[in-house]
Order: C-alpha cells, then sequence, then structure tokens
C-alpha cells in the first residue's frame, strides 16, 4: 500500500509545474523549483478595501456635485425665486398672477409671498415638505392653493 501512494505521488509532482502554499509559490522550471512571491489574502483583502473607499469617494463627491449642480440649475432657470442651499425657497422676486414653485424646492420658507398683492394662484411640488408661518400671509388677491396629494403635515397655511 506505501509503495503505490508514493507511486501515485511521485506522477502528481512529476505532472505538477507549480505548487503554492500561503504567501509565495514555487515553479518548476529544469528539475530545479525556484521561490516566486504570491500576493497573500490580506494583502487581496486590504487592496479591495482601499479600492472600495476610493469608489464611495468618488460617489460621495458626485453626489454633493450633483446636488450643487441642482440648486444652481434651479436658481439659473428660475429668476423669480430665491432657493437657499437645502432647496428651501426664502424670497419671491417675481410679479405674481399663476405662480408655480419649481420642481426639486423642498421647503418654503416663512413670509415669503406675504403682501404679494398680485399673487392669484400658486402650484406647490410633490417635494416640498414643509410651508413657514405666513407663506402666503396678505396676499388678498389668491385664490387658488394647489397642494400635493400626498400626506404632507404643514403646521398652519395663513391666507
Amino acid at each position: 500500500m506505501k509503495k503505490q501512494w508514493l507511486s501515485i505521488m511521485t506522477i502528481v509532482c512529476v505532472l505538477t509545474t507549480s505548487i503554492q502554499f500561503p504567501g509565495f509559490a514555487v515553479t518548476k522550471g529544469n528539475s530545479n523549483y525556484e521561490k516566486v512571491d504570491v500576493a497573500t489574502s490580506s494583502d487581496v483583502k486590504q487592496e479591495q478595501e482601499n479600492e472600495l473607499d476610493k469608489i464611495e469617494e468618488v460617489e460621495n463627491q458626485y453626489n454633493q456635485d450633483f446636488e450643487k449642480k441642482l440648486i444652481s440649475a434651479i436658481q439659473d432657470d428660475v429668476k423669480e425665486f430665491e432657493i437657499d442651499e437645502y432647496g428651501v425657497l426664502v424670497k419671491y422676486k417675481g410679479d405674481g398672477g399663476d405662480v408655480v414653485i419649481p420642481n426639486g424646492v423642498t421647503g418654503i420658507g416663512d413670509f415669503v409671498f406675504s403682501y404679494c398683492s398680485s399673487l392669484t394662484s400658486i402650484g406647490i411640488p410633490e417635494g416640498v415638505t414643509s410651508i413657514g408661518d405666513g407663506a402666503f400671509m396678505w396676499c388678498g388677491s389668491l385664490t387658488s392653493i394647489e397642494i400635493p396629494k400626498r400626506g404632507n403635515k404643514y403646521r398652519r397655511l395663513c391666507i
């Protein structure tokens, strides 16, 4: 039995061109074995973690840039609205009439439309989750406010 086992091992060794052990490998070359460095699993794991960190960093930067560009685009396209960095409408500079707040706005600040006597109707997009105190106070011509059907909760709507 021992002799048979040794014969199988000899055949396996003759047919094998390389053997790998943790941290290094030996490769058969002209009947001599030589040491070849191989990355360990901890090296590979560290490389993967570094790559994931880089990906996360790029993704975070992309999200920040996208958010800034979105707010900038909203402000450039719609000159009658002043929107802060958080997407909150803080000032209305328009002439009144039928006004539709642009998409991307997340809130309406306090007293934004107050005393705008020429404002007749206002459309509020779904992204608006808060309306500040007195936002439409003393708007005597305001006859219609279009609020999204979703269940946004507003403190109070003073008109």
